[in-house]
């Protein structure tokens, strides 16, 4: 499944961080008016599907396809004899899964649970076979959630990634307490739309960690990053144009301290630091890169950056 980025800005960042904490993300596959179900949880979780037939099973002869996140499916086929309790179909599952994912459902001990080792919206389960129905496993795709997106120091804009979504999909946020459990409206739907039009060949993973002196991370520090020349990228025959202008990336550094993007190759990029006055242009390399060692081989920045092409607020 394509990769769905979408960013959530507060008009009003006094008021909301007042009343909420975090941001939840929620997607329809059916349509703007479709049902929608929430993609991310308190602390994110993984795949999980539980099956609705209790044991005994019969299952002489049947089998049972299992793909987790996306990967190529294992086969479970089941010897037999009949009738089989859930017990026995955990481990038969998990003598042929790579993580041992079959356990017994906690809320019913005749039914089995699947779960991927993995975590977020990329932890996915989808299975096939003659045994989903007898187990009664559903064959629609099921996937994980994400961590509610973290609100503080003052941001207005976030980011966030939907690992298993599709241009197709609708999507809503709302803002959440974590403490009282109070939400915010929800946002108009929003679709999925073209999440990469650039050949991968042409990207590149940008990232850049930062740290205090004291050793602690530098959380919720946004770096902005904008394009300064011209460039075109060929794609399947269409140039595309990657413009000078005031659009931007921002980057805003996780609770570790982290943030990373994708850029073009060869593209010029001017680069600031929201509250440190360090700005300084550079060309994106031909291979991943970390952005502080690139930013450490350029010339000086007073010679050549300009001021950013809109206000950063301090602080």
């Amino acid at each position: 499944m394509p990769i769905v980025r979408l960013t959530t800005t507060l008009d009003d960042v006094d008021g909301t961080l007042a009343l909420y904490d975090r941001i939840q993300y929620w997607r329809s596959t059916t349509g703007s008016s479709g049902t929608y179900s929430e993609i991310t949880s308190q602390s994110g979780g993984p795949a999980i599907l539980i099956g609705t037939a209790q044991a005994p099973f019969t299952l002489l002869g049947l089998s049972l396809n299992i793909s987790l996140s996306g990967a190529d499916p294992f086969t479970v086929t089941f010897p037999g004899p009949d009738p089989t309790n859930a017990e026995t179909v955990a481990v038969l599952i998990n003598a042929a899964s790579p993580s041992g994912i079959a356990t017994l459902y906690s809320g019913d001990t005749r039914k089995l649970q699947l779960t991927n080792p993995t975590d977020g919206t990329q932890s996915t389960i989808q299975v096939s076979g003659s045994a989903a129905s007898v187990l009664g496993l559903s064959t629609s795709e099921v996937s994980g959630t994400a961590p509610r997106t973290l609100m503080g120091n003052l941001n207005d804009v976030y980011k966030f990634a939907d690992y298993n979504g599709d241009p197709a999909f609708f999507y809503k946020t709302r803002f959440y307490n974590s403490l009282t459990g109070a939400v915010s409206n929800f946002s108009a739907p929003q679709a999925g739309g073209p999440t990469q039009v650039l050949p991968d060949a042409s990207l590149v993973t940008c990232s850049v960690n930062l740290a205090m002196i004291t050793g602690a991370p530098i959380i919720g520090r946004r770096i902005i990053l904008v394009a300064s020349s011209l460039q075109q990228v060929p794609n399947g025959g269409v140039n595309f144009g990657l413009l000078p202008s005031g659009d931007r990336i921002e980057l805003t550094t996780d609770e570790s301290g982290h943030a990373q993007t994708q850029l073009a190759v060869g593209t010029t990029i001017r680069a600031f630091f929201e509250g440190s006055g360090y700005a300084r242009e550079f060309v994106v390399p031909d291979a991943n890169f970390d952005l502080l060692t690139v930013l450490s081989t350029q010339p000086d920045p007073f010679t050549i950056v300009q001021a950013p092409p809109m206000p950063i607020r301090e602080g």
